[in-house]
């Protein structure tokens, strides 16, 4: 077969999918990335951490991974109850955002690759090839299918229904406030760096990331926080995922409709438990949001023509 007909569908428009189909791409495939919502993904994720192999591959893929990729920070500090630093480590990061890097990846993908509104019903494979067929009625053959459809993968489900991903014993609350609320309630020093308090069995953390349309200019940044919590499975998990509508939602809730009481118990604890700077952080938090950890490890990552990939095949907890 001429390589250049090589033809390729990825399940999953998400980062992971994104990055399948730009290595594809780049090795003389014809991609088709096909995502289940109908609507442009915006807003999936707060700050990221990146790392040196994380800018290395972006730019092996001809993308600008050093003007503008985001927030330098210098090192690591951590705070005691009174919010004195006890503890400070010199480690030169830079911070993005999830928006930031989605829009990096598919602005990289040729014109006509991504699809949206391509709710994955069933894949069956032939000597010939491997055909996605989608809730809509429209299928698409290619020569391999990439699975990187999360942690909730259809893909995955098909070919090992019994692997599920786990409760990790613990959630992350996560929210976002503008750098000119937080720099004053913070100080330029906590603002500029990863932040660090530990509260017995738990990690609260933060640090600076772009603003509002990927916007790095001083003054107009985001402070990222991210609150790590034990949440019993049986007793306290139900509760966090369980709206104002009394609905249980099942693995994770969406941010808009975390219940009332469920916040205000947020920022009860914080009164309790966090030093006086970052109980004013919580405060001015207008929504924050949930994100329960699972962990998954697949014992076999090829069927044929499928493969996983990402979380559909590994979820990596946050730390």
């Amino acid at each position: 077969m001429n390589k250049r007909s090589r033809r390729a569908i990825v399940v999953g428009g998400s980062l992971g999918g994104l990055l399948a189909g730009l290595h594809l791409q780049r090795r003389g495939w014809d991609v088709g990335i096909y995502e289940r919502s109908a609507s442009p993904l915006s807003g999936r994720g707060a700050g990221l951490v990146t790392h040196p192999e994380l800018r290395a591959t972006l730019n092996e893929l001809g993308l600008d991974a050093d003007t503008n990729f985001g927030v330098p920070i210098l090192g690591r500090l951590a705070v005691d109850d009174t919010g004195t630093v006890i503890a400070r480590h010199d480690y030169p990061q830079i911070t993005t955002s999830w928006n930031r890097m989605f829009e990096l990846l598919q602005a990289g993908l040729a014109e006509g690759t991504y699809h949206l509104g391509k709710d994955l019903q069933r894949t069956t494979q032939s000597g010939d090839g491997v055909t996605a067929t989608f809730a809509d009625g429209t299928s698409a053959t290619a020569d391999i299918l990439v699975g990187a459809d999360g942690f909730r993968s259809i893909v995955r489900a098909q070919f090992s229904a019994g692997a599920q991903p786990g409760y990790a014993g613990y959630v992350a609350w996560r929210g976002l406030l503008d750098e000119r609320i937080a720099m004053p309630l913070l100080g330029e020093d906590l603002f500029n760096r990863m932040s660090f308090f530990m509260p017995p069995c738990e990690e609260f953390l933060g640090y600076p990331v772009a603003g509002p349309d990927n916007d790095l200019r001083l003054g107009h940044r985001s402070w990222n926080l991210v609150w790590y919590r034990p949440a019993d499975e049986k007793t306290v998990l139900p509760r966090l995922l369980t709206d104002d509508g009394g609905r249980r939602h099942e693995i994770s809730i969406p941010p808009p409709l975390i219940a009332r009481s469920v916040v205000a118990e947020l920022r009860a604890d914080a009164e309790r438990l966090l030093p006086d700077l970052f109980k004013k952080v919580v405060r001015a938090i207008e929504a924050p949001f949930l994100q329960p950890i699972y962990d998954f490890e697949s014992t076999r990552m090829v069927f044929g023509r499928v493969a996983l990939m990402g979380d559909a095949a590994f979820v990596v907890r946050p730390h």
